[in-house]
């Protein structure tokens, strides 16, 4: 009994086997076809090298657009069937240094930058004893005032740059009472004019506008307005500079004789010391120890004559009709002013 039982086990056992080998056989029958893959198959995302995705019309205003790119596209730019077009490039372009331009020096200098400046001490109408207005030329062909036209610190570019900046505010007139627009400055620092050129293309002559800025090595001189007062407080003769203008000489079209020298503009000095602190002035007896340029005014480095002092006619030296045409009568005139100011502090004092 116990034999036959077991007999029907073992039979039992190995039927469930082959049952199950079957089962597994047609499962991996089942995978293989669904992995099989034609010759001629072609997926759905496949994209050919030489597609070129086409945009959409028109689309929707606010609709969002998602472009999926599978593949470079490299076009071409049409070939153009008219004529080239002609670039002309500004003459007046100055090219800028390049950002990783090495220093010029041994060393970063920005003492100049850093520099404060000194403030005039506070003066009271009832301390000025005695008052007189000059007006002086500055003639930078002078030994003394070569540092004017220094090449890259020259003070007409300074000035001017400050101009373009906002920084100096510049006026008509010695009496600094009507200031002159970015408009107004750029026609006395630049003339414009009408010349005929020719056209390759037309093979005809047009009319263009050209602008001539002013050379800077043709500003000279430069005309100072000063007054100079007595302190009653410090019983010192002292000075103090109102204006600046530089001077440039025209030349007359029709002979092709110079011009007597005008102003281009006034700049109010006390207004724009703070700018002129922060450029230096070439020193000749010593690069390593510069100064502003307003050091240079307010120590008076420069070299001068005089052309005008104040009278009730409100005339300049070149005015007077024996001075007129006689330039050692108005430089000797010149002296004299400088004397009597000289000679007025002298004979306040008793020795």
């Amino acid at each position: 009994m116990k034999s036959l039982f077991s007999f029907l086990i073992l039979v039992s056992l190995f039927s469930f086997s082959i049952i199950n080998n079957a089962d597994a056989q047609k499962k991996k029958a089942k995978k293989a076809d669904s992995e099989y893959v034609p010759d001629d198959y072609v997926p759905d995302d496949y994209v050919p090298d030489d597609y070129k995705p086409v945009p959409e019309a028109n689309p929707k205003k606010g609709a969002k657009t998602t472009t999926k790119t599978t593949a470079k596209a490299v076009t071409t730019p049409p070939k153009s069937t008219g004529p080239a077009p002609v670039v002309i490039a500004a003459a007046d372009t100055v090219r800028k240094p390049d950002a990783d331009a090495p220093l010029d020096d041994i060393i970063q200098r920005d003492l100049i930058k850093q520099k404060l400046v000194l403030a005039y001490e506070p003066l009271h109408e009832r301390d000025i004893f005695w008052e007189r207005r000059i007006w002086r030329v500055i003639d930078c062909r002078e030994k003394m005032n070569l540092p004017f036209k220094y090449p890259s610190q020259e003070l007409f570019t300074i000035l001017k740059t400050g101009i373009e900046n906002g920084d100096i505010k510049c006026y008509t007139t010695d009496e600094f009472q009507f200031k002159q627009t970015t408009e107004d400055i750029n026609q006395q620092i630049s003339k414009q004019d009408t010349a005929e050129v020719y056209d390759p293309e037309t093979g005809q002559y047009v009319s263009e506008v050209t602008r001539d800025d002013i050379d800077v090595q043709s500003i000279n001189q430069y005309r100072i307005k000063e007054v100079w007062y007595f302190d009653s407080e410090s019983s010192v003769m002292k000075v103090r500079i109102l204006g600046i203008a530089p001077m440039y000489v025209e030349v007359d079209p029709s002979t092709g004789l110079e011009l007597p020298p005008r102003p281009l503009f006034w700049i109010y000095y006390p207004d724009c010391r703070k700018y002129l602190s922060g450029h230096k002035v070439f020193n000749e007896a010593n690069v390593a120890s510069p100064i502003s340029w307003d050091d240079l005014f307010e120590m008076r480095h420069f070299s001068s004559f005089i052309t005008k002092r104040s009278n009730v006619n409100n005339n300049r030296l070149v005015d007077y009709d024996n001075l007129k045409d006689n330039g050692v009568d108005m430089l000797l005139e010149s002296n004299k002013i400088k004397e009597d100011i000289f000679n007025f502090e002298h004979d306040l004092w008793s020795y």
